[in-house]
């Protein structure tokens, strides 16, 4: 539906470069998420959640 379902957040800092988000309030479907390197590289990759 082209809404956004979650604000930047911002993983600085960390030691291994490893984060967990916490999807599992999402209703099944396709999602895109977007991450910025440390080098202000844009990656997109697609989610699908089916329950």
């Amino acid at each position: 539906m082209g809404q956004v379902m979650s604000s930047p957040l911002n993983f600085k800092g960390s030691a291994n470069g490893v984060h967990s988000v916490n999807l599992s309030h999402l209703s099944n479907g396709v999602y895109f998420i977007t991450i910025q390197t440390d080098s202000d590289k844009l990656v997109t990759k697609k989610i699908v959640i089916n329950k």
